[in-house]
Formats: C-alpha cells, sequence, structure tokens
C-alpha cells in the first residue's frame, strides 16, 4: 500500500526505554511465554493469575455470565471463547481512535491519539509536547478501510490547545481539547469517546490485550489479542515504576505511540508510548534494535497525577472535569463545557501565501495623514514594543490591518484598520444643529413606520445631536 508521501521516517516515532535491567527481565519472561498452552499447564495459567495482585479488583470489571459467560474463564486462561457482540463493541471503540499529523521541516510525521471526553483528546508527551506544536496539528478521524475494502477518506479536525492543554514527560501523556467540528462542518460528537475507568485491575497477568493503532501513518489498524500482559518482579527492575506503566507484548508499529490498549471489555487499560528493546549481547555487532515487547501508561496512574496536581494546575482540574463528564458524574468545579462555539482560530491555518504582498494600514486613507509610530512613539522610547522576528520593524501587516505588539505582556497595544464606504450615505448634520430630519427612510425601523403608520401618522425623523466640547476637542485632535 502507499503510504503518506508527507510522512517522514517512521523510526523516529519509536521511543526506547532505557532501563537495561528491565530489558533483561522482559526478555526473560517473554521466552517462557508460548501463545499455546497445553492442557496440562492451564492449571499452572490459572494459579499464576490468582496469584496477581489485582485479580480481586479484575474481576469486578468483568460482566455478569449471561452477557459473557466466558469472561472469567478467558482472564485465567481456561477459554478463548468470545461473544459475538465483541466485534460490534470494538467497531465502536475504534471509531474514537484517529491519527495525529504533527508538521515538521520534513513534511510530517504521525501518532495515534483518542478520545477520552467532551472534545478531550489523549496521547503521548512525545506526540505532542507543547502547546504551540498542538495549535498546527490535526486529528483525523476514520482514515479506515470500509467493509468493502476502500480506503474512506478521513476527517480532518483542529485542536485547541488555547481551551485545554495538560502535558506531562514524565508519564508521557498530553492532554488536548479537540474543535466541535471540521472544516466540513463535521461534529466530534460522531466519533463517540473512550471513557477512562480510575480504578485499578483492568488487567492481570497473562491476560491477552488488543490495540487499535495507526502504525507508519497507515489507515487505522488492529492487533486483535495478540499478545499477553507481562508482570515483572519488581526487584528485578528496580529503576521501573511497575505502578505506572504496564507491560505487554502487542503488536506495534511506528505511528502507534498513543495508541489505546484493551482488555476484553474493551476498557482502556493503558496508554501505548514506548518499546523495550532487546538487551545487548556481548559480542553482538550494533544495528537496528530489536523491539522484544511494549510498555503502556496505566489508566489509574494518570488519573493518580491529575488528581495530584488538580489544585496546582488548573488545566489538569479542567481534564478531571470532562473525564467526570463522560463517566456521567458532575463535575467538581465549574470548568466544564459552557458551549461549543466555534471561533476563528479553529480553523484550518491559511496558507503562506495568502500574506504576501499585505500592505498593513494605510497612513493616508483619512484626509490627514496619521502614522502608526507618531501614536506608539512613547512606548518604543521605554522598549516597550516588541521587534519583529525579521528584524524589519515593529508592526505587524496584514490586509489592510496592523499591530503593534507590546513586549512584556505579549499581546497587542494597539490595532490600527482602516475601513472603505461601499456607499455614500447621507450627509452629516453641522456641528451647532441641535436635531436635523433624516430623509433616508432606511434609517428608520421598519415597525416604528408601521406602528406610525396604522396611527395615521407620518413617521418620526431621527436626531441626532451635535457633539459636546470633551468630543469635539478630541475630534480635532484626530485631525476631523
Amino acid at each position: 500500500m502507499e503510504k503518506d508521501p508527507e510522512a517522514s521516517d517512521g523510526e523516529k516515532d519509536i521511543v526506547a526505554t532505557q532501563s537495561t535491567t528491565l530489558s533483561i527481565e522482559v526478555e526473560k519472561v517473554a521466552l517462557a511465554e508460548s501463545n499455546y498452552v497445553p492442557a496440562e499447564e492451564r492449571v499452572l495459567r490459572r494459579t499464576r493469575a490468582e496469584a496477581d495482585s489485582r485479580f480481586s479488583a479484575r474481576k469486578n470489571f468483568l460482566e455478569s455470565p449471561r452477557s459473557d459467560p466466558n469472561g472469567f474463564e478467558r482472564i485465567i486462561g481456561q477459554s478463548d471463547l468470545m461473544s459475538i457482540n465483541f466485534l460490534d463493541r470494538g467497531r465502536r471503540a475504534a471509531a474514537a481512535v484517529c491519527r495525529i499529523k504533527v508538521p515538521s521541516d520534513g513534511g510530517a510525521w504521525y501518532g495515534t491519539g483518542f478520545l477520552v471526553g467532551p472534545r478531550l483528546l489523549l496521547t503521548n508527551h512525545h506526540v505532542l509536547g507543547n502547546a504551540d506544536e498542538a495549535s498546527q496539528c490535526e486529528a483525523e478521524f476514520g482514515y479506515e478501510h470500509d467493509i468493502d475494502g476502500v480506503l474512506s477518506k478521513g476527517v480532518r479536525f483542529n485542536l485547541r490547545p488555547h481551551e485545554i492543554f495538560y502535558t506531562n514527560a514524565e508519564l508521557d501523556i498530553t492532554f488536548v481539547a479537540v474543535t466541535p467540528l471540521s472544516d466540513e462542518g463535521v461534529p466530534i460528537d460522531r466519533y463517540g469517546r473512550l471513557p477512562l475507568l480510575p480504578l485499578s485491575g483492568k488487567a492481570i497477568d497473562g491476560e491477552r490485550v488488543t490495540i487499535i493503532q495507526h502504525p507508519n501513518s497507515e489507515p487505522k489498524q488492529i492487533a486483535i489479542r495478540a499478545s499477553q500482559i507481562i508482570v515483572l518482579d519488581p526487584q528485578a527492575a528496580p529503576d521501573v515504576n511497575l505502578d505506572h506503566f504496564i507491560h505487554y507484548s502487542t503488536d506495534t508499529e511506528p505511528g502507534s505511540s498513543g495508541a489505546p490498549v484493551f482488555n476484553d471489555q474493551w476498557q482502556v487499560l493503558a496508554l501505548h508510548h514506548k518499546a523495550v528493546p532487546e538487551p545487548k549481547k556481548p559480542g553482538r555487532p550494533e544495528g537496528k534494535p530489536v523491539w522484544i515487547a511494549n510498555e503502556g501508561v496505566r489508566i489509574s496512574a494518570i488519573f493518580g497525577l491529575l488528581e495530584q496536581q488538580r489544585f496546582e494546575q488548573p488545566q489538569a482540574g479542567l481534564v478531571l472535569d470532562r473525564l467526570d463528564n463522560s463517566l456521567g458524574l458532575p463535575s467538581l468545579s465549574q470548568g466544564g463545557i459552557q458551549g461549543d462555539p466555534l471561533l476563528e482560530a479553529d480553523r484550518k491555518p491559511l496558507a503562506l501565501k495568502r500574506w504576501a504582498g499585505v500592505t498593513g494600514y494605510d497612513p493616508l486613507f483619512l484626509s490627514a495623514r496619521i502614522d502608526l509610530s507618531d501614536i506608539y512613539a512613547p512606548w518604543l522610547a521605554q522598549n516597550q514594543i516588541a521587534p519583529l522576528l525579521d528584524g524589519s520593524g515593529h508592526e505587524l501587516a496584514y490586509h489592510h490591518f496592523t499591530s503593534v505588539i507590546r513586549a512584556d505582556r505579549k499581546f497587542p497595544l494597539l490595532n490600527r484598520r482602516q475601513y472603505r464606504r461601499q456607499q455614500a450615505g447621507p450627509p452629516r448634520p453641522a456641528q451647532g444643529h441641535v436635531a436635523t430630519r433624516c430623509a433616508d427612510r432606511r434609517r428608520i425601523p421598519a415597525r416604528w413606520r408601521i406602528l406610525r403608520k396604522k396611527q395615521g401618522k407620518r413617521p418620526r425623523a431621527i436626531q441626532s445631536r451635535a457633539p459636546g466640547p470633551a468630543a469635539r476637542s478630541l475630534l480635532e485632535q484626530r485631525g476631523r
């Protein structure tokens, strides 16, 4: 299949773990694993599952036997039978997974993300590391093959980091808000969401997991129950917090960073973020790394971090509010969604050629010349005006519009725009006239004209008052 021509080398997306002890321990456990478990060994599998500290909690996440007859048998390795609704539920869950396009100097590279709350997207910190980068990215939903094998064109949504943006490098997580509508008017609510459960125990040792991803910037794909959770000895990998990270051998490729990891109930148990490399072998030449397992961020660890920083970082509180809303719970604060206004900033950025040849504010558009430099000269003398990055001055020019930015506060000190009169209106009243009659009926509201007509009276003229002394002085200073 032909790949996206803008996609850069996908290897950049693979982030390797740094712990040598982790690689050694994962390799030891993985080599002892087998996808095929003979009957005589299934008793050992059950014993191992029941020995997991999260086994009791895991049973609470199962559905009743009436809805899922073999749910308990699957988690202890006694059965692989699934209810047929597993496929339909997976299809519904897959709709919330998207491909994230990150522009770069070499074109673009890609990651994966998924909706976890009302217009709230979750991905990795190494995919979206800061708000400025996120403002240039797009989330593409529905880029996948349909039931007939036809590749569907994705629907792209811009991100809104000015509304919500929370990131943490230690856990490698980023939450960012998404615009409510695509450029084509498709609502983001069409793709649903994957609610996150804060409780621990959504997966245990040896349980099979599923991951939905966009590998190598390709259309959406799934590794369905392809491998198992690997539980490590904390003493064998002391430099890895196993309460924060979970390990599994599900197949992933570059571009899969930020993908959701599911259990059999389609509950998100982790956020995929790194690959575990094979430990270095003595005498083996350096070459392309061999990946032997994957590492994901536990959802329970993400909630723990957000709760810890709820009152320290306002963005963490906003994220928790939306995660609570996705579970049908009321928000702790008043920072919930007040509506979904579509701002101009939510639209796709204009091409650079759109700003070629801009002239900015015209100082001669009035009868008297008014130069902006004369207005902001006092601030410029105090070094309070931010210079342009190219060193060409201090005035940021647009089409018939110019902005001057204050250096310390990073917001416009003044904006100037000229307006073109498309049609000459009625003459202005001369100064000194207390009132004047208006000959232009368009200036009289229609409902007033109808009311006066029913009363048998002529439409009353609009009165305008002459400016007072203070206003006249100000107009004279402006050259009127």
